[in-house]
């Protein structure tokens, strides 16, 4: 289920809004878990998640409830605080098909914010803590995801810098490629996981090559028969591992008609 956290998190930026939104460590003392959904069959203690160095709380279940009763319940067990006051009835940003479902909701905590959600002058996730789900049928159970935050998530988080690296860190013993921007962090401490994205001026080929030589440099052991794979199927990807250490590395284009490429360093601590 992690791919499903992926899935829902560009709900945080599909918000109307004014602004154009995102498409260290923090220390967790404690966490107000979200509620499970009615007929869950699975325990499971929340884990930690940093997104772009935003600290947030996950955990996944499986119910016999159908995608539209599971959505159903965390809309009317979190309306929406405020804002549901002012509309009447709960608030949030739902999508719903035949085999998976997300929604995203915000605690607003007083009028006054939600007004400034409704003029503009703030987006939505930062008007109150963000609770997402994401569920998808599974055969005879749905499967879900939920994830949530204890604050409003601060608009850095969200917002495409104008210049410099996003909020966040770099993987520690990584090195960091020649001249790059760093554009996405994300972080699963507990699972040993961490991702983080960089946009560099080089040509997504040239890009690898130069994160590969830079990390040959410091002692990391490509995997040959990857890059064998990686190669027949035409795919600029590369996997290097050091101690108990394992990173893929992954180029390619830049978006649109921006020059340059983006480079994605996925590390697992095996």
């Amino acid at each position: 289920m992690r791919r499903g956290l992926l899935l829902i998190l560009p709900l945080c930026c599909s918000v109307p809004a004014r602004a154009s939104v995102f498409d260290f460590l923090a220390e967790v003392v404690s966490s107000r878990p979200m509620a499970r959904a009615p007929g869950d069959l699975r325990t499971e203690k929340p884990r930690a998640i940093y997104l772009n160095g935003f600290p947030m709380y996950v955990s996944t279940g499986r119910t016999d409830r159908s995608i539209k009763d599971v959505l159903d319940f965390y809309q009317e067990r979190y309306p929406g605080g405020a804002l549901k006051q002012i509309v009447g009835k709960p608030v949030g940003i739902r999508r719903e098909g035949e085999s998976t479902g997300t929604l995203m909701v915000v605690d607003v905590a007083d009028k006054a914010t939600a007004l400034e959600v409704f003029d503009g002058k703030r987006t939505l996730p930062e008007a109150g803590p963000v609770r997402l789900v994401y569920a998808r049928r599974a055969g005879l159970h749905t499967e879900y995801l939920i994830a949530w935050s204890e604050r409003p998530m601060p608009r850095t988080v969200l917002e495409p810098v104008q210049s410099g690296d996003v909020p966040g860190r770099d993987v520690a013993g990584v090195p960091r490629p020649q001249g790059a921007v760093r554009s996405f962090s994300f972080e699963e401490p507990g699972a040993g996981y961490r991702l983080v994205m960089y946009r560099v001026a080089e040509s997504p080929e040239q890009a690898l090559r130069s994160a590969a030589a830079r990390l040959d440099a410091e002692g990391w052991q490509e995997d040959r028969s990857f890059a064998d794979a990686a190669r027949q199927r035409r795919k600029l990807m590369a996997r290097f591992s050091r101690g108990n250490r394992d990173v893929v590395v992954t180029a390619r284009p830049l978006g649109g008609t921006r020059p340059g490429a983006q480079l994605a360093y996925l590390l697992r601590d095996l």
